[in-house]
Protein backbone atom coordinates (compact mmCIF):
# COMPACT_ATOMS: atom_id res chain seq x y z
CA UNK A 1 0.00 0.00 0.00
CA UNK A 2 1.51 3.59 -0.83
CA UNK A 3 2.32 5.80 2.05
CA UNK A 4 3.18 9.57 2.00
CA UNK A 5 2.38 12.88 2.27
CA UNK A 6 0.43 12.71 -1.13
CA UNK A 7 -1.57 9.40 -0.36
CA UNK A 8 -2.78 11.09 2.92
CA UNK A 9 -4.31 14.00 0.98
CA UNK A 10 -5.40 11.73 -1.92
CA UNK A 11 -7.23 9.42 0.59
CA UNK A 12 -9.08 12.66 1.93
CA UNK A 13 -10.08 14.07 -1.15
CA UNK A 14 -11.80 10.85 -1.91
CA UNK A 15 -13.84 10.26 1.47
CA UNK A 16 -14.68 14.36 0.88
CA UNK A 17 -15.94 13.19 -2.60
CA UNK A 18 -17.86 10.05 -1.00
CA UNK A 19 -19.52 12.22 1.92
CA UNK A 20 -20.57 14.32 -0.53
CA UNK A 21 -22.44 12.08 -3.03
CA UNK A 22 -23.94 10.33 0.24
CA UNK A 23 -25.07 13.69 1.51
CA UNK A 24 -26.47 14.15 -2.11
CA UNK A 25 -27.84 10.90 -2.32
CA UNK A 26 -29.96 11.15 1.15
CA UNK A 27 -30.87 14.62 0.36
CA UNK A 28 -32.43 14.07 -2.85
CA UNK A 29 -35.40 12.30 -1.84
CA UNK A 30 -36.90 14.92 0.06
CA UNK A 31 -36.14 17.47 -3.11
CA UNK A 32 -38.49 15.51 -5.06
CA UNK A 33 -41.17 15.63 -3.11
CA UNK A 34 -42.55 18.92 -4.18
CA UNK A 35 -42.50 17.24 -7.35
CA UNK A 36 -44.21 14.25 -6.38
CA UNK A 37 -47.06 15.89 -4.47
CA UNK A 38 -47.92 18.19 -7.35
CA UNK A 39 -47.63 15.65 -10.48
CA UNK A 40 -48.90 12.15 -8.38
CA UNK A 41 -51.15 13.76 -6.06
CA UNK A 42 -49.73 12.08 -3.22
CA UNK A 43 -50.59 12.75 0.09
CA UNK A 44 -48.67 13.54 3.44
CA UNK A 45 -48.46 9.65 4.36
CA UNK A 46 -47.56 8.80 1.06
CA UNK A 47 -44.56 10.77 0.94
CA UNK A 48 -43.64 9.85 4.53
CA UNK A 49 -43.92 5.83 3.34
CA UNK A 50 -41.73 6.61 0.46
CA UNK A 51 -39.02 8.83 2.77
CA UNK A 52 -39.15 5.83 5.39
CA UNK A 53 -38.91 3.34 2.43
CA UNK A 54 -35.80 5.00 1.06
CA UNK A 55 -33.72 5.60 4.33
CA UNK A 56 -34.66 1.61 5.72
CA UNK A 57 -33.16 0.24 2.54
CA UNK A 58 -30.61 2.31 3.05
CA UNK A 59 -29.85 1.47 6.71
CA UNK A 60 -30.11 -2.31 5.29
CA UNK A 61 -27.66 -1.87 2.35
CA UNK A 62 -25.48 0.08 3.66
CA UNK A 63 -23.91 -3.44 5.76
CA UNK A 64 -24.62 -5.48 2.84
CA UNK A 65 -22.45 -3.15 0.67
CA UNK A 66 -19.76 -3.01 2.87
CA UNK A 67 -19.73 -7.41 3.54
CA UNK A 68 -20.02 -7.59 -0.15
CA UNK A 69 -16.65 -7.18 -1.14
CA UNK A 70 -14.50 -7.56 1.92
CA UNK A 71 -16.73 -10.59 2.95
CA UNK A 72 -15.96 -8.95 6.23
CA UNK A 73 -18.40 -9.33 9.21
CA UNK A 74 -16.73 -6.66 11.17
CA UNK A 75 -16.54 -4.43 8.07
CA UNK A 76 -20.45 -4.70 7.77
CA UNK A 77 -21.38 -4.26 11.36
CA UNK A 78 -19.31 -0.84 11.46
CA UNK A 79 -20.86 -0.06 8.62
CA UNK A 80 -24.12 -0.35 9.86
CA UNK A 81 -23.71 0.58 13.67
CA UNK A 82 -21.18 3.91 13.43
CA UNK A 83 -22.80 6.34 11.22
CA UNK A 84 -26.14 5.93 12.92
CA UNK A 85 -24.00 6.47 16.30
CA UNK A 86 -21.80 9.59 14.37
CA UNK A 87 -24.95 11.56 14.83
Amino acid sequence: MASGPRYKWYLVALLTCNAALNYGDRTATSAVFPLFRAELHMSDVALAAIGSFFLWSYAIGSPLAAWWPTGSREAAWWCGVWPPGAW
